[in-house]
């Protein structure tokens, strides 16, 4: 069903890529299997990351970028360290607690503004 409303948001938008959604996976295995060379964002209010844009402004426009949505609430702080360990960056999306809908939102935008244009 997802991936039906990222095909015709694309469609509606003029898009040429579509983007890439997964089911929900235990973040152990998701870890596993990352892009060595990519960059993985995991937006968290645990501790104090990086801005997002501060992250960005490090990558290319060739860069395979992985967005991590935790659920309600935030993700734990061992999530955090297991994402860490496997060369996740911790971001801050700004001062605000959003919903995770409105994070992925956010997310992505941010990559979209500071990154792919």
């Amino acid at each position: 069903r997802f991936q039906k409303v990222a095909l015709n948001a694309a469609k509606q938008s003029k898009r040429v890529a579509i983007p890439l959604l997964h089911p929900m996976t235990e973040l152990s295995k998701v870890l596993k299997n990352i892009d060595p060379k990519g960059i993985h964002l995991f937006p968290s209010l645990n501790g104090h990351p990086q801005h997002i844009k501060e992250v960005l402004h490090k990558a290319s426009v060739d860069s395979t970028i992985t967005i991590f949505i935790g659920p309600e609430g935030d993700f734990t702080p061992e999530e955090v360290r297991m994402a860490q360990e496997s060369n996740c960056i911790p971001v801050s999306l700004g001062s605000s607690v959003l919903k995770v809908e409105t994070a992925a939102i956010v997310t992505v935008g941010f990559v979209r503004l500071l990154l792919k244009g």
